[in-house]
């Protein structure tokens, strides 16, 4: 295989999203002249020539050791501690070198208080980045429960942290009975809610997956689910289940969101990027 910084290297620019499946197609020849035919092989290869500056994943929830970030996406950065103070001092280190070296950055904040909570109640973090030309996207995964809406009622309390792009995503694996759109009725129509949509923020739905338990008792990815990879136990999700993850990943949650949501807001596209899809 090519070096990473020589000519005959495959690149992606994430600025041209439609580069992506040609991206591939030149990995995936490169991998079969090379005679590499092993699955971990070839995704490490897929990623060793994607630009580290695209896109990375900070996983400051130190109160889940369980289901965080950190255990899908081993490349996540995370404090180094999970003393409270310790966290709040790793996500400001993250945060100043942001500011020197731009990347797009997701992250994970936790629930309950956070790192970000002890540096948003000292200063207007979103509109200070905002300032700087740092765009901030705050999401809140909620259910169809009233309480779940707690920390964006904070958020939004003073402005806290009331970011322009403001995404509600309303869990629709939550609803145990029942209709989902009756379900969340209350959640949509919350007063708090309401003023993140009125100043242009979005509310959306994701899709219910009924195997859901059956990939993250595995601690595995959705497209390695769907590809029989083995999990954590040693064993693969079953069959239909796969093919329930593939529909679900591949077309339902697409569907859900990308129609929704402008691009610009996921981590990896610019602005510009919406007018090239």
């Amino acid at each position: 295989m090519p070096a990473r910084n020589s000519g005959s290297a495959p690149k992606f620019d994430s600025k041209n999203p439609r580069d992506l499946l040609r991206y591939f197609a030149e990995v995936e020849l490169l991998l079969n002249a090379a005679n590499i035919h092993d699955d971990q092989a070839k995704k490490d290869h897929t990623k060793r020539y994607l630009s580290s500056q695209d896109f990375e994943i900070w996983d400051a929830d130190i109160s889940n050791a369980s289901n965080n970030l950190s255990a899908l996406h081993p490349e996540a950065k995370s404090p180094p501690s999970r003393d409270p103070n310790q966290a709040k001092a790793w996500l400001e280190r993250q945060i100043n070198q942001l500011m020197e070296d731009p990347v797009d950055a997701m992250v994970d904040v936790g629930g309950g208080e956070t790192a970000l909570t002890r540096v948003i109640a000292e200063l207007p973090l979103a509109d200070s980045l905002e300032e700087q030309g740092i765009r901030v996207v705050v999401v809140h995964m909620v259910g169809p429960d009233a309480a779940d809406l707690d920390y964006l009622d904070s958020f939004e309390d003073g402005g806290l942290f009331a970011a322009p792009a403001t995404l509600v995503v309303q869990n629709a694996g939550l609803v145990m009975t029942g209709g989902i759109d009756e379900a969340f009725a209350s959640i949509y129509d919350h007063r708090t809610v309401g003023r993140v949509r009125t100043r242009g923020g979005i509310v959306v739905q994701m899709p219910r997956l009924i195997c859901m338990n059956e990939v993250t008792k595995r601690r595995l990815g959705f497209v390695e689910a769907y590809e029989g990879k083995k999990g954590a136990d040693g064993t693969a999700v079953a069959f239909l289940d796969r093919v329930r993850v593939r529909n679900w990943w591949t077309k339902e949650v697409p569907g859900a969101l990308f129609a929704e949501v402008p691009t610009a807001w996921f981590p990896g596209f610019p602005e510009t990027a919406a007018a090239t899809e």
